[in-house]
């Protein structure tokens, strides 16, 4: 019983963080540019893909500041999760995620499969896919 009484005082005196999907997506994500030659479909900052090789449906490749290390890191996001705000002061575009919390997976890719419910992308009508740009200026 003793034994018992000190297992639970120590985890109680333990001030370990928890690990949550809450340390992963909070905040705001700067994007950054994954390569200096766009195609029509795409801008300095995203690449829109029709299919991947895993049977996903349309899809936007983006690299984000991850809030861990301020590492960039490659992501892919179903399309249909995807929501756009326009600012006109966003030098850089950024991210903000919308997320279910909970304790996260070893893989970040897999964390945004299952966790993210959508992401809003913040930037100037100019950073936008051609696709987007045409709708708005309609």
């Amino acid at each position: 019983m003793l034994i018992f009484a000190m297992l639970a005082m120590m985890s109680l005196a333990c001030n370990c963080p928890k690990s949550s999907t809450d340390d992963l997506f909070r905040g705001k994500h700067s994007l950054c540019v994954p390569s200096n030659t766009p195609n029509s479909e795409d801008t300095k900052y995203f690449h829109l893909c029709s299919e991947t090789g895993v049977g996903e449906e349309n899809c936007v490749k983006y690299m984000w500041q991850q809030n861990k290390d301020s590492s960039f890191a490659v992501s892919v996001l179903r399309l249909d999760k995807v929501r756009v705000k326009f600012d006109s002061d966003a030098v850089v575009p950024y991210v903000k995620y919308r997320w279910r919390s909970t304790s996260p997976k070893p893989d970040l890719q897999e964390n945004i499969d299952d966790y993210v419910v959508y992401m809003v992308v913040v930037c100037r009508v100019d950073d936008c896919p051609a696709m987007v740009r045409n709708s708005v200026n309609k």
